[in-house]
């Protein structure tokens, strides 16, 4: 067999392997869309769902479920005020591949400035305490900041609890002038 000929038959396989490979690329990132597009969910039914996976619990008075978002092992509730945006938002995440002890502070800071985007504000922790959420204490770290360049001052109460299906972060944000801390207070005892 000749060089060009092996030369040919070369080309002719690598041809054919970065076709293959370019379809299963094709299928893969259709497939991954498909997914992703599904992902976020915004109809009531599904919403709670998804809530239901997580914990049970009461929506405070003047809140509504917002938004649910479920992709591989993550669940994720968006608990917002239905008439007033400047209040404060609650949010549930569950991680079903970690363990509570898993479940860092650093991790969850992390995944609060993926959600949120909230890189431009440095936090402070102005308080750390117990809590009893499902019957079990759990650490809560109450952090405060302004974003650059702002005078509006914002709250974050995060903690890490045991849910359905795995850990749950809850993120309680919002500015310091529209804290409610009854609010939290009863809703924590709510969670069950």
């Amino acid at each position: 067999m000749s060089k060009n000929r092996k030369l040919l038959i070369g080309i002719g396989v690598v041809g054919a392997l970065c076709l293959c490979a370019a379809l299963i690329s094709f299928f893969v990132i259709r497939e991954a869309g498909t997914r992703m597009k599904g992902m976020v969910k915004t109809d009531p039914t599904s919403i709670a769902a998804v809530s239901e996976d997580i914990a049970e619990f009461d929506v405070p008075p003047g809140y509504e479920l917002g938004m649910a978002m479920s992709f591989l092992n993550y669940d994720m509730v968006s608990i917002m005020p239905a008439d007033s945006p400047s209040s404060m938002n609650i949010m549930m995440m569950q991680f079903t591949n970690l363990s509570s002890s898993e479940l860092t502070q650093e991790q969850m800071q992390q995944a609060l400035e993926q959600q949120g985007g909230q890189k431009n504000m440095s936090m402070t922790v102005v308080e750390q305490r117990t809590e009893t959420i499902r019957g079990k204490e759990v650490a809560v770290t109450i952090s405060e900041s302004s974003a650059t360049g702002s005078e509006i001052r914002f709250r974050q109460w995060m903690t890490v609890f045991e849910g359905n299906k795995g850990p749950v972060m809850l993120t309680i944000q919002g500015s310091t002038a529209d804290w409610d801390e009854d609010l939290v207070t009863d809703f924590i005892a709510s969670i069950r």
